[in-house]
């Protein structure tokens, strides 16, 4: 192999994580209601954790199943916590979830983010909130169960 080929070897590989990274956007007050509007008028799951909670990333991978059932349901992801953004991908690609809609904080996640999203959400992880066709929201408070999502997700979707 070339000294050229393998040069350009390197940096593909080295740009990889990167091309993943530029998927996550900078999570705002006014990030919430971005999500709502993109998504308007079909059901959707925003997942919120941090790499440093167990039951998040347990939920992850409940969530990366979810995804593989149903890959036309929106699982949009928002990392609550200042983390390299190399390793959430890592993280989320391990679940099969490389390819969701991310969002990350570049700040403590702290109450003025949580107010915008729920005024009486006082920061507990893992929080998931199931978003309805016609914004009807039911949140999750710790870890979800797959057979809670997927009750929610039949009642959304009358066959």
């Amino acid at each position: 192999m070339t000294a050229t080929r393998r040069l350009c070897c390197f940096a593909l590989l080295a740009a990889w994580p990167l091309a993943a990274l530029a998927a996550s956007q900078l999570f705002t007050t006014q990030s919430y209601r971005q999500i709502l509007a993109r998504h308007a008028g079909r059901p959707m799951v925003l997942h919120f954790w941090s790499m440093t909670c167990e039951p998040c990333r347990t939920e992850l991978t409940l969530l990366g199943q979810l995804h593989q059932r149903h890959p036309a349901l929106p699982i949009v992801l928002v990392h609550i916590e200042p983390f390299p953004l190399a390793a959430q991908a890592g993280e989320l690609r391990r679940r099969h979830l490389g390819n969701v809609e991310q969002w990350h904080v570049t700040e403590p996640f702290e109450e003025q983010l949580r107010y915008s999203v729920d005024p009486a959400w006082q920061g507990d992880i893992p929080r998931t909130l199931l978003i309805g066709a016609h914004g009807e929201v039911t949140r999750i408070q710790g870890a979800a169960r797959d057979s809670e999502i997927e009750s929610w997700l039949r009642s959304t979707r009358p066959d």
